[in-house]
C-alpha cells in the first residue's frame, strides 16, 4: 500500500507558526503520510507557482492550515494562499470530492 500523500497549504504568519507546521508535517511523516511542506519540498529562487501546481494536483489530500491570515489571504487572492485557493476551488469545481480539502 502506497502511503497517503498530502499538501500542507499554511501562511508564513511568523516563525513560530512555520515550525508548528514543520512539527505536524514531520508528525504526519513519521506516521506514514507522505506530507509535501515548501520548507522541505521548495528550494531558495525556487518556482512557487509550479511547486504548489504540480503538488496540489498530486496529493490526495490537501490540509489547510486555516489562521485567521490564512483565510484573509484566501478570501482577498494574496500571495501563494490565493494561488492555491484558485488551484483548489477549480479542482473542486471540475470533481466536486470536498472530502479532499482538510481544513485545520
Amino acid at each position: 500500500m502506497t502511503a497517503p500523500k498530502v499538501f500542507v497549504s499554511y501562511s508564513h504568519d511568523s516563525q513560530e507558526h512555520k515550525l508548528w507546521v514543520l512539527e505536524l508535517a514531520t508528525r504526519l511523516r513519521s506516521c506514514g503520510v507522505d506530507a509535501i511542506l515548501d520548507q522541505w519540498d521548495l528550494g531558495p529562487g525556487g518556482d512557487l507557482p509550479h511547486f504548489m501546481e504540480q503538488n496540489l494536483m498530486a496529493a490526495s489530500k490537501v490540509l489547510m492550515i486555516c489562521t485567521d491570515r490564512y483565510v484573509e489571504k484566501a478570501n482577498r487572492g494574496i500571495g501563494g494562499v490565493g494561488y492555491e485557493k484558485m488551484i483548489v476551488t477549480a479542482d473542486l469545481m471540475r470533481n466536486m470530492e470536498a472530502t479532499r480539502i482538510i481544513p485545520i
